[in-house]
């Protein structure tokens, strides 16, 4: 009986001992320590009321509508966090509403997102441009400088120029690249340069990488050079148009091909 009760007295010392010991360890509080730090820090950044976003601004949009791009936002903003969603400016996937922006609004053509802490997303969209218009069927849609198709045009009468592609394509539709990179921005900088000697553009057709067919509303075509400096061409071509074609001879003309560098063939 003795024997027992001593025995039960020096596991309770033991055991005493040993939670005092672990109670005095270094690493056990390290450890608890870290534990507490890294759940103030997870639920600070997961859930705390004041980085939760709560405002979402956009700038920049002119025709498509700010509720339609914060409705979509909305969409995608919410995170899973085991159990609960979060709404965190910290881990808002700023990459993946970029791109569904601009999967969604073939219109825009660049976002910029950015977090304004605490609770506030920031989003910069620059909308396409048109430079012209190409045509499926009956209908137009507007192109811009980087050959995407972006938007139906409800009324054309002649209000840009119809832009035709090497190859006309049949699957033609919204949000399609249809323009090999670099043609768009010759295109639109041929169009600026002509707009400033106020010559007025049926279509531009794009013969190959090298070549465009300009068509003016006077009837008579523009050849140019795509390799070649466009400005320059223009500045020929008005010279020409100055001193060797008469406003009556204008009226008769075919085509001045600017092709050549400073030698300018016209019918």
């Amino acid at each position: 009986m003795k024997k027992s009760q001593s025995v039960k007295k020096f596991r309770k010392r033991w055991r005493q001992k040993r939670k005092i010991q672990i109670v005095k360890n270094r690493f056990f509080w390290a450890v608890g320590l870290f534990l507490i730090a890294f759940l103030i820090i997870f639920y600070l950044v997961c859930f705390y009321c004041l980085f939760q976003i709560k405002e979402i601004q956009v700038k920049g949009n002119q025709k498509v509508k700010t509720e339609n791009i914060k409705n979509l936002v909305e969409l995608y903003l919410p995170q899973k966090i085991i159990f609960w969603d979060s709404r965190s400016i910290f881990l808002a996937n700023l990459e993946r509403l970029d791109e569904e922006i601009l999967n969604y609004f073939p219109q825009i053509g660049e976002v910029s997102i950015q977090r304004q802490f605490p609770d506030k997303l920031i989003i910069s969209v620059r909308e396409r441009k048109p430079i012209g218009v190409v045509k499926k069927d009956n209908n137009y849609f507007f192109i811009d400088k980087e050959g995407v198709v972006f938007e139906k045009v409800k009324n054309q009468r002649n209000q840009w120029p119809e832009i035709v592609p090497p190859e006309r394509d049949k699957d033609l539709k919204i949000g399609r690249t249809i323009i090999q990179k670099g043609l768009g921005s010759l295109i639109a900088e041929i169009e600026e340069e002509l707009e400033k000697k106020e010559i007025l553009l049926r279509s531009i057709k794009i013969v190959s990488s090298k070549r465009a067919n300009v068509l003016t509303q006077e009837g008579w075509e523009i050849y140019f050079n795509l390799d070649d400096d466009i400005s320059r061409q223009v500045f020929n071509l008005d010279l020409v148009l100055k001193e060797k074609i008469s406003p009556q001879e204008r009226k008769n003309l075919e085509y001045i091909d600017l092709r050549f560098g400073n030698q300018i063939f016209y019918k």
